[in-house]
């Protein structure tokens, strides 16, 4: 959530917009995060987009984590457009 608010705060006000939507479907469990987003992310390491941040040692490791925990029960998609960013996490079996 971090990223999202950052990404937002760099952009006019009237370009500003994140929505989380949370779905329940067949004993999975959808959650969809999709925030604006001022530029695509040109740069990727496998499915993880890499930090824009200067310092990459100490950012980039929130979607790693996530990445994680997600894989043992369920999926991890991540999606960069010029004017918007998202990540739906699907955890199965719940």
């Amino acid at each position: 959530m971090d990223n999202v608010q950052e990404a937002c705060e760099v952009l006019p006000e009237h370009e500003r917009w994140s929505r989380i939507t949370l779905s329940f479907i067949n004993w999975s469990l959808i959650i969809s995060i999709v925030n604006a987003a001022s530029r695509e992310v040109s740069e990727w390491e496998g499915s993880l987009p890499v930090t824009m941040k200067p310092n990459r040692i100490n950012h980039g490791l929130g979607l790693k984590s996530l990445q994680q925990k997600v894989e043992s029960s369920g999926s991890l998609h991540i999606e960069s457009k010029p004017d918007s960013f998202s990540v739906e996490i699907v955890l199965y079996g719940l």
